[in-house]
């Protein structure tokens, strides 16, 4: 769940992308390779010719080509039409009633000779006769098949008897050097499915946690959770693989090394398309970025606004530099603002927020908006120099950076009603996430009277100077739950901060409370939100059964550190503590009739919590994310 409404912050994790504002509900990105041609000065112009057609069993196919040929264009199921060309042998045939009909159920895969690519049906090709349709197939060059190569075939009545295999990987077995942000990629010879077990990744740290993804009916990315440690074997395990006939694929297991020494350089933006600040372009156009090194495909978001939303398909090249994005929803006479709103190489090294304006009209808009935005004395944005500013209106954005003197200007501004915020990544870790820490500011928000932001009007093109604001950084404290007790654990369980002086675990009264959210019982405080100032502090736990309050000798509690011996937590200057644990457990002996005790009310500040939630809404809109779509 996401947004403090929905039973907790956004979560830092390093799935998650660095975003304008914080972190908020996360759109879908679809992310594939490319296959580009060569680029290799060969001279080659001829295309690929079918060389022939051979059934292998009643439900695949291999179709033989003059030379190699791209996955891209191999891959794709409409460059493959397969007719069935007279009745069937048997009129019994569930095919007997249509003769000359096109099936569509058919999956192409490229063996790994580059020539070859077997094509599967979900039905059975038996006893029926097909022409084989090809079209649109590349070889490596680039020359692509502009006509239809036709091959007749009978399909074998020979069972389905061979398991998949996997036909290529990446990390190869035995690789070194390998980036920490590195992506395993699997291509199996057909469709194939997991029965059981997922795949195991380990390395001399444990199990390495990941996501895996559909790339496509043959291909499986496992993309880690984090990056991966240095200099460390990575042990990849694939059992329990079948495919439509159940045929089991052998146990297959191969492991690569990680890089002792990553780069520390970050990546830059070399060009895009359009270029920055173009006019009078195609409502039809791509956008096309281009990198100075390799990319993290799976850690790369995008906004565009209008619409604030990012793109449905990134298309990278085979070497990571490039990323293509197709529009398709450009409107004549508009400015767009397109933002890479987080970007890193397979290092780790961060872009950082790089914007480009473009409008598909003759001219950009002349609007602005500048001010200060004063950082919070003895914090870690006691300097707000690099902060992201970001004005937010109904349909448009501008977005730009505090410089070195404190000051911020936003240029080519339409005419709109903005919200100005200013947040910086006071952690250092790449992720923005004021719940959790990082710095927060808003145009007419000041902590000793915080009412709602104030907004800005740009009419006619004009500049609105003066928007000056101050940035907090939030001290936060976080962590999780466990529970492992004999009640339903299902129970909501809430967490309470506590002062040092006079507190009584026994009937504890908490300064602040927060329920946890997900299936990792999270939860988290902070000084804005919550209202606490600089100090130490005991954090404990109780799982509410009844949903009737904390009821002491009843309810399962746990304090950080231990009930008689708290552990303290200090926070002081927008400090953060993070990754505390709280085991709850079952009272020793039950009381009955205990009297409950005032620990699941929330105390946060309504305003505080209203302008926070303000900013998940402009993430919601300003941030893309990788997911199971790719």
């Amino acid at each position: 769940m996401d947004g403090p409404l929905a039973g907790g912050p956004p979560v830092k994790s390093s799935n998650s992308i660095l975003s304008l504002i914080a972190i908020g509900s996360l759109l879908a990105v679809i992310s594939c390779g490319s296959d580009d041609p060569a680029g290799d000065g060969n001279d080659d112009t001829t295309p690929p010719s079918v060389s022939a057609v051979a059934p292998v069993d009643q439900n695949h196919v291999n179709i033989t080509f003059s030379e190699a040929v791209t996955e891209r264009s191999a891959e794709t199921r409409e460059n493959y039409t397969l007719v069935e060309a007279a009745t069937p042998f048997s009129a019994a045939h569930p095919l007997a009633a249509a003769p000359g009909d096109t099936l569509y159920d058919l999956f192409p895969v490229l063996q790994a000779d580059k020539h070859t690519v077997m094509i599967y049906t979900l039905f059975s090709m038996a006893g029926t006769n097909f022409n084989l349709g090809v079209d649109g197939v590349s070889d490596v060059h680039g020359n692509a098949m502009t006509a239809s190569a036709t091959k007749s075939f009978a399909g074998s009545s020979d069972p389905d008897v061979t398991p998949p295999q996997i036909i290529a990987r990446s990390p190869e077995s035995g690789a070194t050097n390998v980036p920490i942000g590195t992506r395993v990629t699997i291509h199996f010879s057909e469709p194939a499915g997991f029965m059981g077990a997922a795949p195991t990744w380990t390395s001399p740290g444990g199990p390495v946690a990941y996501t895996m993804y559909y790339v496509n009916y043959t291909t499986r990315a496992l993309v880690p959770d984090h990056l991966l440690e240095k200099n460390a074997l990575q042990t990849i395990t694939i059992s329990d693989v079948q495919d439509g006939a159940d045929n089991v694929m052998p146990d297959v297991q191969w492991s690569f090394k990680t890089a002792a020494v990553t780069e520390s350089i970050p990546p830059t933006l070399v060009s895009s398309l359009p270029a920055n600040l173009a006019t009078n372009v195609s409502t039809s156009s791509t956008i096309k970025l281009t990198f100075s090194e390799p990319m993290n495909r799976d850690r790369f978001g995008t906004q565009i606004r209008p619409f604030g939303n990012g793109f449905g398909f990134h298309d990278w090249s085979d070497d990571g530099k490039s990323v293509s994005m197709y529009t398709g929803f450009l409107v004549d006479n508009q400015q767009y603002l397109f933002t890479v709103t987080h970007a890193e190489d397979l290092s780790g090294n961060l872009l950082g927020v790089v914007s480009v304006v473009f409008t598909t009209g003759p001219k950009l808009e002349t609007g602005g908006i500048a001010g200060v935005v004063a950082g919070d004395p003895g914090s870690a944005a006691a300097d707000p120099t690099g902060a992201v500013v970001l004005a937010e209106g109904d349909s448009l954005a501008a977005i730009g950076s505090v410089a070195g003197n404190n000051s911020y200007s936003l240029t080519h501004v339409g005419d709109d009603t903005y919200e100005v915020l200013a947040i910086l990544d006071t952690d250092h870790d790449g992720e923005y996430n004021f719940y959790y820490g990082d710095a927060l500011g808003a145009y007419g928000f000041n902590i000793s009277n915080p009412d709602y932001a104030d907004s800005v009007i740009i009419s006619n093109g004009t500049h609105a100077n003066g928007i000056n604001f101050p940035i907090y950084d939030l001290s936060a404290i976080t962590g999780t739950a466990t529970y492992d007790g004999a009640a339903d654990p299902y129970w909501e369980i809430y967490t309470g901060l506590f002062t040092i002086n006079d507190f009584d675990p026994d009937n504890p009264s908490p300064i602040a409370v927060s329920n946890t959210y997900d299936y990792d019982n999270k939860w988290y405080f902070n000084s804005l939100a919550d209202g606490f100032p600089d100090g130490d502090y005991y954090v404990g736990a109780f799982l509410d059964i009844d949903d009737d309050g904390y009821v002491p000798g009843y309810d399962p509690v746990g304090f950080y550190g231990g009930a008689e011996s708290p552990t303290a937590v200090h926070v002081a200057n927008g400090s953060d503590v993070h990754r505390i644990v709280i085991p709850v457990s079952d009272p020793v002996v039950v009381r009955v009739g205990a009297h409950r005790a005032p620990w699941n009310v929330t105390k946060r500040n309504p305003n505080v919590m209203r302008l926070m939630q303000r900013a998940t809404e402009v993430q919601q809109r300003a941030q893309t994310r990788v997911s199971a779509q790719k």
